[in-house]
């Protein structure tokens, strides 16, 4: 199968862009209006994002092994001893 050169693809998209423009105004003036704010409505529109999600900001995490918590300390009641 032949290569296409890039000029021929680029060729044909204008030669559809110009069918659809002659097309387009071959329809009522009300008619062209909602096709243009559909168009725009469309080009407008954000691309969705593809691929893993950005990075959470705010506090980075802590690395490694946590940190054994610490037990109350037990405080020493003095016992009254008899005299």
């Amino acid at each position: 199968m032949p290569r296409r050169k890039t000029s021929n693809l680029i060729s044909n998209v204008l030669a559809s862009a110009e069918r659809l423009k002659k097309d387009i105004s071959s329809v009522p003036i009300e008619i062209q209006d909602k096709l243009q704010e559909l168009a725009m409505a469309i080009v407008s529109k954000p691309a969705k994002r593809r691929g893993r999600p950005q990075k959470k900001r705010g506090r980075p995490r802590k690395r490694g092994r946590p940190r054994k918590r610490e037990r109350p300390r037990k405080t020493r009641t003095e016992t009254a001893t008899p005299m």
